[in-house]
């Protein structure tokens, strides 16, 4: 009866409140619930660049594997 009862009111419970505990924990319905959902959604500063240094890198690559084909 024990592992019954702990996943009636630990699992089953937990699932019930989850989204009100999620709401009231991340504070996302508050007046400035839309800013915060912006902020914790923004990307870092570091990983942005490190995306575009990337994005820069695959196009010199594909530029040079096209100048190799016309050689």
């Amino acid at each position: 009866m024990v592992p019954i009862a702990v996943d009636y009111e630990i699992v089953l419970g937990l699932e019930k409140n989850i989204a009100k505990a999620l709401q009231e924990g991340l504070q996302i319905t508050g007046p400035d619930g839309y800013a915060r959902c912006q902020n914790m959604l923004q990307e870092l500063s570091s990983i942005a660049s490190r995306r575009q240094d990337v994005q820069k890198l695959e196009r010199l690559q594909a530029a040079r594997q096209e100048l190799k084909r016309l050689m």
